[in-house]
């Protein structure tokens, strides 16, 4: 018996173990093309401290398809913090955490399939946001949430223009709310590289080399 129980645990943790090394492997590989999609990241020293962030400056993304070749696309996000959310017809705000500011192209760049809406003027235009399900469903129950209205803070309007299927459990991108970069335009529109606000997210073409890639990075940066 003692054998055995032995025996059933170790190939039960062994099981275990081997699911959680095939979730955590599998995290974004659902993107198309996603052998190609990388995430831009700043290390650095200061003094005899080392730092190491993923914030990046709004002029990236721009910077990296017009200067690099091998750069097919790009894309930002821009942190939004929490928001209080109603429909009109609600008389109670719901707070949410999962919002984000994106640019109007991260239905191109990204698989995230939309349910109603189109890719292309989803997020074209300011005060455009785009939705989960799971969040359609919550505060438009059985009817469609397309061209509804939501508030947020209690004074910003913004017009559902499409909802997309839940965010994947495997992504490490995973937000309910995406608020048109257009929307922000001051922010959006900085061509200073000195801030660092912005996620910067960028493709390769299939015959690229991510380490000269890399190095026309940090020298675009050093000049």
């Amino acid at each position: 018996m003692i054998n055995i129980t032995g025996l059933s645990v170790g190939v039960a943790c062994t099981l275990i173990i081997l699911l959680f090394v095939s979730n955590e492997m599998s995290y974004d590989d659902f993107h198309e093309n996603s052998e190609n999609i990388y995430k831009a990241t700043r290390h650095g020293k200061l003094g005899e401290n080392q730092f190491d962030y993923s914030f990046t400056p709004a002029p990236l993304a721009a910077a990296l398809i017009n200067e690099i070749p091998e750069v097919a696309k790009a894309i930002r996000f821009r942190g939004s913090g929490s928001w209080l959310v109603r429909s009109p017809e609600m008389e109670k705000n719901y707070k949410e955490y999962n919002l984000i500011y994106a640019d109007s192209n991260v239905f191109d760049f990204f698989t995230f399939p939309l349910l109603e809406g189109d890719i292309k003027t989803a997020l074209n235009a300011p005060n455009k946001i785009a939705i989960s399900k799971k969040s359609a469903d919550k505060y438009f129950p059985n009817q469609s949430a397309l061209n509804q209205i939501l508030i947020l803070d209690g004074k910003e309007t913004f017009n559902v223009s499409a909802v997309y299927e839940d965010m994947p459990a495997n992504s490490h991108i995973n937000y309910d709310f995406m608020m048109s970069m257009a929307t922000i335009p001051g922010q959006a529109g900085r061509t200073s590289f000195v801030s660092n606000n912005f996620y910067t997210y960028f493709s390769l073409r299939a015959d690229a080399d991510p380490n000269e890639v890399e190095r026309k990075i940090n020298d675009m940066v050093k000049g």
